[in-house]
């Protein structure tokens, strides 16, 4: 891989050199190699991020649209990794892949003031919400217009007994009628600390932007809600969405429907092929 970034310096930033590189762990749906670069006295450095197999044959245009997707939200003013080159091919690093900025920052699952992380998370969650989700280049996926009838159509998963996926899902066929009742706006679609960067106590990046879709804002709550809890509490939790509910500019939303977002968080589940067969991801969970 050094060989190829070294080449690939050489074609589009001819003056610079590539000091070193290293693995960046933590990444399900793609591989990412970090290296720092020097160019004019200065160093930088930067993340080749490249999706894995299942992500390239099932999500058409992935690099394009994550790549433009970064774009779009890190010039709208949001704390995202700035994209800097995209290749759909293998020509390059010998698949597809896109090189974004490196935000120096480390998720935090033990913060010295939990009071003002959750405050800071929740102002980010808002600004999230109140991004025009119409803005060019996002390439966000058609808005599912009745997201609970699957409940009552679609099969239960299989899970872990403990996660009482089939009492759940029981619950919620009996009321996969209810409509979405706020206007879509923009979700991240996996809003938890594991995707957010802190640096000195303060929120830096938010990051893995892949679930990005249009939808009702409690669907990324209730993501929210339910990863905080696990990490940090109740109590913590519901600091979050009062902290939320009160700094959001689309205020009043309607959060009639809130338990039924919780539970929808809660079975929620992502296969994703592995060498050591599928992983069952449930919201929450890294």
């Amino acid at each position: 891989m050094e060989d190829r970034i070294v080449k690939w310096l050489s074609s589009v930033e001819p003056d610079s050199t590539l000091l070193r590189t290293w693995e960046l762990g933590g990444g399900i749906s793609s591989a990412m190699t970090a290296f720092t670069i020097s160019s004019n006295g200065e160093s930088r450095n930067l993340i080749l991020r490249q999706p894995n197999d299942w992500t390239l044959a099932n999500v058409p245009y992935v690099v394009r649209k994550e790549f433009d997707r970064l774009g779009a939200l890190h010039r709208g003013g949001l704390p995202v990794q700035a994209p800097f080159f995209c290749d759909e091919t293998d020509s390059h690093f010998g698949r597809p892949g896109l090189v974004i900025e490196y935000i120096d920052g480390s998720p935090d699952l033990n913060p010295l003031d939990l009071s003002n992380y959750l405050n800071q998370l929740a102002r980010q969650l808002a600004n999230i919400h109140h991004f025009d989700p119409n803005t060019p280049g996002l390439a966000l996926p058609e808005a599912a217009v009745h997201e609970f009838e699957r409940f009552r159509d679609g099969r239960v998963p299989p899970a872990d007994p403990a996660f009482q996926v089939d009492r759940i899902w029981a619950t919620l066929s009996d009321l996969a009628s209810p409509q979405t009742r706020n206007e879509p706006v923009l979700l991240h679609g996996d809003f938890w600390p594991g995707n957010i960067l802190w640096r000195d106590g303060s929120l830096v990046a938010v990051i893995d932007w892949e679930e990005t879709r249009a939808g009702d804002p409690l669907l990324d709550l209730s993501i929210s809600r339910l990863d905080l809890w696990w990490v940090f509490g109740r109590r913590a939790m519901e600091t979050f969405t009062e902290c939320y509910l009160a700094v959001n500019p689309l205020n009043p939303i309607d959060e009639s429907l809130l338990p039924l977002w919780d539970l929808w968080a809660a079975t929620e589940t992502r296969v994703e092929p592995r060498e050591m067969g599928p992983l069952v991801r449930f919201a929450g969970t890294a």
